[in-house]
């Protein structure tokens, strides 16, 4: 995931790989990838969790959303 190959940044006057540029490190440390895997295989396991993982996510945030409606409705703080 980078806006401009080596080629690009070459003509810039820096000599860089794609790794260098956008590999999974990078994306991983720099917020553009969650997660990394190593194998294809291990994308589609992860891919067949992303469900799963996405309905828990969104209990929590309409467990948390009624709490807060609760608390507000109770007079407490915004």
């Amino acid at each position: 995931m980078f806006v401009a190959g080596p080629p690009v940044v070459k003509r810039l006057g820096q000599d860089l790989t794609k790794q260098e540029l956008g590999g999974a490190e990078i994306q991983t440390r720099a917020g553009g990838v969650d997660h990394a895997v190593d194998t294809e295989e291990e994308a589609f396991e992860l891919r067949q969790a992303l469900p799963v993982l996405s309905a828990v996510v969104g209990l929590r945030a309409a467990a948390d959303h009624a709490l807060h409606r609760r608390s507000r409705a109770r007079g407490g703080s915004r």
